[in-house]
């Protein structure tokens, strides 16, 4: 049993004396607080139990020493501000008080010392109530380690590193894995890389995909499924088609496998953008590897929350149940699914868009010889090591400087563009973003303000106007009507009018763009100005 202080008897210097040892019996928990503490010290504790001393006046000695307990356990983490444990199967299970304290009586004695007519007297006494809440209410403690996402397999940071099994300082991941289950050699050629392809391609064999590009598109996303815990952020895979039964949720099923090998239910996602963040919220708190949700609707491809996941770092807010504001880490693979969906508005650069399509009017009802979950669930690892292998030889070669940046970036994405896209150029000569960036260009949101542009220089040429007397001119009206109220006849406010300009004001297409030019009695004017 090892001691983290010397015993402390207050007002009584170097007293030598005695010690009696009064054992006490530990209070009833609850069975719920015992299975999650169990789950995730019972079974790789492996060192002895410290034992800390309790006396007036060192609350916060005691509470420091227990911070310092449960950091040398290695199995508990910082996310997001909120202390965290791992079990054995990789679950990431959130410490309340209880569980705190409870996970502090199996690795800590806590000995009360007081002076009994001049003897120290020692009792073994339970792990004091306020050292778990007040460890609990903390959002930063010294010395314990942040975890950013779980991963069960190797994988690549941005300078080639292969990232083994444990904690991860740089990345800040956990990984508990059999590291010589997988295969990646240290410097493979480009020529590895293409027999990797080629033998990795067989599991996207019975895939209809509507063009090369959503092909090359599939395997950037695997890509980043496995490389996910490496990157900052990524876009989110969308994978849609003319009706259900083409695949969508088995090719997405197939990419949850490469994330993590388990199962992966998808959820479908709640009407109330509030409930949307709550469910987000709750799943990156878990570090889930895989978030998937399935037969999205138009109107919820542009769900800002969803969004949101695609280009933050940090995604924060209210904790409920321990009342607590956090910023999480977005490292988990996002996937999406639904018929006849496409991005829209910001949203497009911030998805990698894959389309299926059988071109035949029962999909479901195809049959096929190759069963490719059977291949996956069989051969997992030996996939994720022909990924890695790709990457490897591709990150290589770009030292070397034998590869060629595509002609435009992707932005928001610098690591993402490195490690998934550039790959999959490179051996293919197929960009995975040929669909991300024709809807980027064909945005019916750009192409509005292009319409309302031209008509507002037609009409007013660079005249400073008002909405309202704007929308006295009968053709720009019309075109407002058509493109932003998008129904002709239908009447357009000059207030509705003002707010969408307001909207768009600074963002320049073909060279033009709104701006504001001057208020007369606080009545705005607006004109078009060119760069």
């Amino acid at each position: 049993m090892t001691s983290l202080t010397k015993p402390v008897v207050p007002g009584v210097p170097g007293v030598a004396a005695s010690v009696i040892t009064l054992p006490t019996a530990a209070k009833p928990v609850k069975p719920s607080v015992v299975q999650v503490v169990e789950s995730i010290f019972d079974h790789q504790l492996k060192h002895s139990v410290t034992q800390i001393e309790v006396c007036p006046g060192n609350l916060g000695q005691v509470v420091d020493q227990s911070i310092e307990a449960l950091v040398n356990t290695g199995l508990v983490y910082d996310r997001g501000g909120v202390l965290v444990g791992i079990d054995r199967d990789n679950s990431v299970h959130q410490l309340n008080a209880s569980t705190i304290k409870f996970a502090l009586a199996k690795i800590v004695t806590y000995a009360k010392i007081t002076y009994v007519k001049g003897q120290i007297v020692t009792e073994t006494i339970d792990v004091p109530k306020y050292v778990g809440e007040t460890i609990a209410a903390m959002t930063a403690w010294v010395g314990m380690p942040r975890i950013d996402a779980i991963a069960d397999h190797p994988f690549l940071n941005v300078n080639n590193k292969l990232i083994e099994s444990g904690h991860s300082a740089t990345t800040k991941t956990f990984g508990r894995f059999d590291d010589a289950k997988f295969s990646i050699p240290a410097n493979p050629s480009k020529e590895d890389a293409a027999a990797a392809l080629l033998d990795f391609r067989r599991i996207l064999q019975t895939f209809e995909f509507e063009v090369a590009g959503d092909e090359a598109a599939s395997l950037a996303a695997m890509l980043t499924a496995v490389s996910r815990p490496a990157l900052a952020t990524a876009p989110l895979t969308l994978i849609d088609a003319p009706m259900s039964g083409s695949g969508k949720g088995y090719l997405g099923g197939l990419m949850a496998k490469l994330a993590h090998n388990g199962t992966h239910g998808a959820k479908q996602l709640p009407d109330d953008h509030n409930e949307v963040h709550k469910v987000i919220m709750s799943a990156l708190m878990a570090a889930k590897p895989v978030v998937f949700f399935d037969e999205l609707a138009m109107s919820d491809i542009d769900c800002p929350a969803i969004r949101t996941l695609a280009t933050a770092e940090i995604y924060s807010g209210r904790l409920l149940g321990v009342m607590k504001d956090v910023e999480v880490s977005t490292k988990t693979f996002v996937e999406c699914t639904g018929n006849n969906v496409s991005p829209t508005a910001d949203t497009a650069r911030r998805m990698l868009h894959i389309r299926l399509n059988p071109m035949c009017e029962n999909p479901s009802s195809r049959q096929f010889s190759y069963d490719a979950e059977a291949d996956m669930s069989a051969n997992r690892n030996h996939f994720v090591s022909l990924l890695l292998t790709i990457q490897r030889a591709f990150l290589l070669a770009h030292k070397r400087g034998e590869t060629v940046k595509p002609e435009q970036a992707i932005g928001g994405f610098k690591d993402w563009d490195l490690m998934c896209r550039q790959p999959i150029i490179w051996l293919t000569g197929i960009d995975p973003c040929e669909r991300m960036l024709t809807t980027m260009k064909s945005n019916p949101a750009k192409n509005d303000l292009l319409t309302v542009l031209a008509a507002w220089k037609v009409a007013f040429g660079d005249t400073p106007t008002k909405t309202g007397d704007a929308l006295r001119d009968d053709v720009f009206r019309m075109t407002c009507e058509e493109t932003i109220k998008r129904k002709p006849g239908s009447q357009i406010s000059p207030i509705s009018l003002g707010m969408w300009i307001k909207k768009h004001k600074g963002q320049v297409i073909d060279k033009s763009y709104f701006d504001e030019d001057a208020s007369v009695n606080g009545v705005q004017y607006w004109a078009v100005k060119s760069v």
